[in-house]
């Protein structure tokens, strides 16, 4: 009877948690299309006719209407087609039943993983399920992670996770393990998207740390050696498919006319840079107060700019904790959900110089792994103290209270952030307000009052745009529109030459 109790506790909490997320996405269901949705998916003629499904996995150039965007992401193709087929048109409500429906598939795989890796550290303690359950709650619910949902282009980084998440869920389970059916899910993700390869790497440290209880303690170089090669042995087949798909997908369904980096920066001032793209990762992951849509974050070159040091001071802090970490089996998942943070990071983070410095929907991957460090640390501590909780008849209320008001107001975070999302205007307000140095961001929120014939104000974005972005091809177009339906002909002409001249191949 006691456990028959704790079982509907227990399921009463979820399906709250559930009402509680749907509640807090309640009201994104009809934001638009915007930025890379525009040629992926509206002027995208592909994905009008199903009948082309083949041609997704053969032919990147399905993928977008802009030659430099063509990249090889046949999942996301596929599924863009079939909310448009389901749709009938472009009707965003079906795009974003289908995210939402993935995400909560997501969040139910998540539990299971959680679980699994915070029983093997805790020997399945009866806290567990319930701690698991908060982290679910608390990453489903997450504000952060209301950029990647409203983005409906940005289902690339929500489903490929998933994938990650499933190929790992699977691995835990025999028959799937036997068969090797954890693959599956990995091939979709890279097809979704290319940062689904990051499985590998996670898959290695997951069998290093939990299968074949690595630790620091082992002092003997044999055993080291045993345990790496065991580890090795069982990422092999994963490590094959992985790097087979990723080599194939680059070199070969990549048209050369699509551009995957920045050349114009450099390598190692883009990776220091990163350094301090993480503090803002991580200060909106325990705060999300900094989102945007459209940062404005600029290459940083100086070593001792005191963002940079900073941010290097962080990553080696969050580094030695890791290591530290190593020494316990109960508090490895703290160390290999810091390594996920990371390794989720590399794709965009490293030394490959992407146009857009920082993005707040590529954190979706990489937080993951922070809220299970922080779920090993809560478990690890609750475990600790369990007489005193025990016995303590105001704890579990009052951090039941306290969990609720942490829900609640990334609920509430969440919600509002939709409405953001809810128009253009709305969007690029906030963008100008958050990022004032994105000249793009101006440009666009001229584009929204062009659009309702304000003209004046139009124009006074664009100027600010010009200020910040001079040679931006397209906001000499804009402009070039803007002048000629205020009667400025001459004006006109001249933006449109200058357009001409920043952009010939445009």
């Amino acid at each position: 009877m006691l456990r028959m109790n704790k079982n509907i506790k227990f399921t009463l909490l979820s399906v709250g948690l559930l009402l509680l997320l749907i509640l807090a996405y309640s009201n994104h269901f009809n934001n638009g299309f915007y930025f890379d949705d525009s040629h992926t998916i509206s002027s995208n003629e592909s994905i009008r006719d199903l009948s082309n499904v083949w041609s997704f996995f053969t032919d990147a150039s399905t993928f977008s209407s802009l030659p430099a965007n063509q990249a090889y992401r046949p999942m996301v193709t596929l599924m863009n087609a079939v909310d448009f087929w389901l749709a009938g048109g472009l009707n965003p409500f079906y795009f974003h039943l289908s995210i939402f429906f993935w995400y909560i598939v997501q969040l139910v795989l998540m539990f299971f993983f959680f679980k699994k890796i915070l029983d093997l550290s805790f020997d399945n303690h009866p806290f567990v399920p319930v701690i698991s359950l908060f982290l679910v709650g608390f990453y489903g619910l997450h504000t952060a992670n209301a950029e990647t949902i409203n983005y409906i282009i940005s289902r690339s980084d929500s489903f490929s996770t998933m994938c990650v998440i499933a190929s790992f869920v699977l691995f835990q389970q025999k028959a799937p393990r036997k068969y090797y059916l954890y693959l599956l899910p990995l091939v979709i993700g890279i097809w979704t998207k290319q940062t689904g390869v990051m499985f590998v790497p996670l898959f290695f440290l997951y069998i290093l740390l939990f299968e074949e209880d690595f630790s620091w303690r082992d002092t003997k170089t044999k055993l080291w050696l045993s345990k790496t090669i065991a580890t090795a042995k069982t990422t092999l087949p994963a490590l094959m498919i992985g790097f087979t798909l990723f080599v194939i997908n680059q070199f070969v369904f990549t048209p050369s006319s699509t551009v995957s980096s920045n050349t114009t920066v450099s390598k190692w001032d883009y990776f220091m840079t990163q350094w301090y793209i993480i503090t803002h990762y991580l200060s909106n992951f325990l705060l999300p107060m900094d989102l945007s849509a459209d940062p404005d974050f600029a290459v940083i070159t100086d070593f001792f700019d005191p963002r940079i040091l900073t941010g290097l001071v962080e990553v080696v802090a969050m580094l030695l904790l890791t290591l530290y970490s190593f020494k316990s089996r109960k508090l490895r998942g703290v160390g290999f959900g810091l390594l996920w943070f990371f390794v989720a990071l590399l794709p965009s983070s490293s030394f490959v110089p992407l146009y857009q410095i920082a993005n707040d929907h590529r954190t979706f991957f990489p937080y993951v792994g922070l809220v299970l460090a922080i779920g090993t640390m809560v478990c690890f501590i609750a475990i600790r103290n369990e007489k005193f909780i025990r016995e303590n008849q105001l704890i579990k209320p009052s951090v039941l209270l306290y969990v609720a008001l942490i829900l609640g107001l990334y609920s509430f975070g969440t919600y509002q952030r939709n409405e953001i999302w809810s128009s253009r205007e709305a969007l690029w307000y906030d963008v100008t307000q958050k990022s004032p140095n994105n000249g793009r961001g101006h440009m666009n929120y001229g584009l929204t009052k062009m659009e309702k014939g304000e003209y004046n104000l139009a124009l006074r974005c664009f100027n600010k745009a010009s200020s910040l972005i001079p040679r931006y091809s397209y906001l000499h177009i804009n402009m070039g529109i803007l002048n000629n339906a205020m009667g400025r002909t001459a004006d006109a002409e001249a933006s449109f030459i200058l357009a001409q001249n920043y952009d010939k191949n445009n």
